[in-house]
């Protein structure tokens, strides 16, 4: 009995650690003309395109970043003025059945929840990423202090690729949202 569920804790945890979240990007033309309270999801969408990459593995494959902006421009969580809402964006991952996450403000938390397995979303100023505020997806912090992440914004190598985590905690914004897939 007791090896079995240290084998299925094992099971559950290599399998937490071998899954990415989606790769979606804002400017897919299948979305990014997707618009509502002056943003669309090509110029203001990176938000609902971090929530569609991580629903869209943990959840229904089915939702896009196209359902993800809908849902936050009908509730007023995305515009053209400010892009996301902090709220908007856990009220949003509640909406779609993402249950286990939690706000953070700490970056020792966040670093310590992706070495575990988990996705970080966060949010980063101006850097590679971006000049202004921009929501990303972070995953797999390898033995080097180095993370991978998804951008929702681009598939150069050079924001896509392992960076190293004190790139990332010197561009963050001061909260994370852990899920734990």
């Amino acid at each position: 009995m007791r090896t079995s569920t240290t084998l299925s804790l094992l099971t559950r945890s290599w399998r937490r650690m071998r899954m990415k979240p989606n790769f979606y990007k804002q400017y897919d033309s299948d979305w990014a003309g997707v618009s509502g309270n002056g943003a669309t999801v090509a110029k203001n969408g990176c938000g609902p395109t971090s929530i569609a990459n991580v629903v869209s593995v943990l959840v229904d494959s089915k939702v896009t970043p196209a359902t993800v902006f809908r849902y936050m421009a009908d509730h007023k969580y995305v515009s053209g003025k400010w892009g996301s809402t902090w709220n908007g964006i856990t009220q949003t991952l509640s909406h779609f059945g993402v249950t286990k996450f939690k706000v953070t403000s700490s970056a020792d938390a966040a670093k310590k929840a992706i070495k575990a397995g988990h996705w970080v979303i966060g949010v980063v100023t101006y850097s590679r990423w971006t000049k202004g505020g921009h929501f990303i997806v972070l995953y797999d912090l390898n033995s080097k202090d180095r993370c991978q992440i998804s951008d929702s914004a681009s598939s150069s190598d050079a924001r896509q690729k392992i960076g190293p985590w004190t790139e990332y905690k010197a561009a963050e914004r001061m909260q994370w949202i852990d899920i734990d897939p």
